[in-house]
């Protein structure tokens, strides 16, 4: 056998090849004639393109990548420490290595004990959602309670007009982006979009917002210390902007907070605060599902609205996410930017993502399906794992049984970096919309801080 090797590694030397293809060169050998096999190897493929097709893992460790192929697709690719890292099926291959030459190799932590978890059924948690948006005939029987809720968020609002002199305002432009919906209607990703704008114009911008399932006490700046269990996962997504950043379930106060310790601050935003009427505001922005729209039209308990759609007359501009969108209304859409391992912070672009295209998709969001069909729409079969919006995940809810990859929001993966889990990724999406709403936007706040 190793005659037979020698003869092979002789001609492919005599050829002098540009690229070589070794399909498992070192298989069926024992240990001292491997040695002397893969030296020649070693000898043979320096300066050259090599492709080597192994089941044996000490014949490929040093490759520049490695595609790990099971059933026929590719399953996992990377170097060997990368896939190690992944603890997907190429670690698993080491099962059957002595333990002392992994522990050499790499550094990890003890097998856990795996959980298979058990999906939560949408519509459970969803049962009102649906009944909104499938315009469920016995939520009639609610209407009594919305019409009160309906005179209550009138006389908010008519006594916020009113009254508006008494409301506390910056003598900088405020913007409120928020919705008259419960729910995700895609605010934070527009707030980020709209920043980034700003900062691109030089504009000195501060974020302000209420820190929804966040731990902290009256005022909570941002940074790069703070965790989501102090901020909730919304901010971790706007805390990368590393802007001024400050949660308060008071807005006036939070922005006042700021404006103390950042007093060169040209331009405030407020992700979410639209019926937050202590903050007088410069410009409204509302944002609406332009899939779900306003379901039965009805308020709160009996419907989705949080306000009267007439609300919507008195707003700046009305942001429609995914369309179709109408006469006054500027449509957004979520593109998705790139993948990134949760593990070491590694980013793909979209084309070039190095995992299976099967995978498990995990949502804990107002909205799931919005992102399951981002994921379709990019190529994806998928596994749907729905939980709550703002749902506090735990290594149970997914510990999987297989080594397909997950994939999840980056709101959801702000809460599961303390997992150390290596099959979790998450996609990135950037919020954009027509050039014309930006303009008119810059335009509004331009006047406001010639004029404030």
């Amino acid at each position: 056998m190793v005659k037979d090797k020698g003869i092979a590694i002789a001609r492919a030397f005599y050829k002098d090849a540009p690229i070589i293809i070794l399909d498992e060169a070192t298989s069926a050998l024992d240990s001292e004639s491997e040695k002397i096999v893969q030296s020649a190897i070693d000898k043979l493929i320096k300066e050259k393109t090599t492709i080597v097709i192994a089941h044996r893992l000490s014949t490929i460790e040093n490759a520049d990548n490695i595609f790990v192929i099971d059933n026929g697709s590719v399953v996992e690719a990377g170097t060997h420490s990368e896939l190690i890292e992944l603890n997907g099926l190429y670690k698993s291959l080491y099962k059957n290595i002595d333990s002392e030459i992994v522990d050499k190799s790499i550094n990890s932590d003890k097998s856990t004990k795996i959980i298979q978890s058990v999906e939560i059924d949408e519509s459970n948690y969803n049962f009102f959602v649906n009944a909104w948006y499938k315009k469920s005939p016995w939520l009639w029987l609610l209407s009594p309670i919305s019409f009160v809720f309906s005179l209550l968020a009138k006389n908010r609002y008519k006594n916020f007009i009113k009254n508006r002199s008494l409301r506390y305002k910056p003598n900088i432009p405020v913007v409120i982006v928020g919705n008259i919906t419960v729910g995700g209607t895609g605010k934070t990703p527009l707030v980020k979009s709209i920043a980034s704008k700003l900062i691109n114009e030089n504009i000195k911008v501060g974020i302000v917002s209420r820190g929804y399932g966040g731990k902290f006490n009256t005022t909570l700046e941002v940074n790069n210390a703070t965790t989501y269990k102090q901020t909730g996962d919304e901010a971790q997504i706007l805390s990368k902007l590393n802007k001024p950043f400050f949660l308060d379930k008071d807005r006036a106060r939070g922005v006042k907070k700021l404006i103390e310790k950042y007093p060169d601050t040209e331009v405030i935003l407020s992700d979410d605060g639209l019926q937050h009427y202590n903050l007088d505001r410069d410009i409204e922005i509302a944002v609406i599902d332009g899939k779900r729209r306003f379901g039965n039209k009805l308020l709160l308990p009996a419907g989705p609205l949080r306000e009267s759609r007439n609300r919507l007359k008195n707003v700046d501009f009305i942001v429609n996410n995914g369309g179709p969108a109408e006469d006054n209304e500027y449509l957004m859409s979520f593109l998705p930017s790139k993948f990134v391992h949760l593990n070491s912070g590694k980013s793909y672009s979209i084309d070039n993502w190095p995992m299976h295209n099967k995978v498990h998709a995990v949502a804990g969001l107002g909205n799931p399906n919005r992102f399951y069909n981002l994921l379709r729409m990019m190529g994806f079969e998928y596994e749907k794992h729905s939980f709550p919006d703002h749902h506090k995940f735990q290594k149970k809810d997914i510990n999987f049984l297989d080594h397909l990859p997950i994939v999840m929001s980056e709101k959801d993966a702000s809460k599961c970096l303390h997992f150390k889990n290596p099959k979790i990724w998450y996609l990135t999406i950037e919020a954009t919309v027509e050039d014309k709403f930006f303009e008119k936007l810059m335009e509004k706040i331009n006047v406001k801080r010639r004029n404030p």
